[in-house]
């Protein structure tokens, strides 16, 4: 509840801010996974935070139909 003047290279908790403009605060941050980008945004005063993550890339073996297995990535 109590207000701070940021900038990027601030560190807010856990997060690193990289970039603020007019309309969205966007913030680095390091967890189990890896590196996660999190935008804030503020629309018609409702907060919005998407969260962007890279995700490994899942190997599936599929059945191709008449007996052979094929592999297919993604998630």
């Amino acid at each position: 509840g109590e207000k701070q003047l940021v900038s990027p290279g601030d560190i807010l908790g856990d997060a690193t801010i990289t970039e603020i403009t007019a309309d969205r605060v966007v913030l680095e941050q390091l967890d189990e996974h890896g590196k996660a980008v999190l935008i804030v945004t503020v629309k018609k005063g409702r907060q919005k935070i998407s969260r962007l993550q890279k995700m490994p890339v899942q190997e599936k073996v599929v059945n191709a139909g008449h007996g052979e297995n094929s592999k297919q990535f993604g998630q």
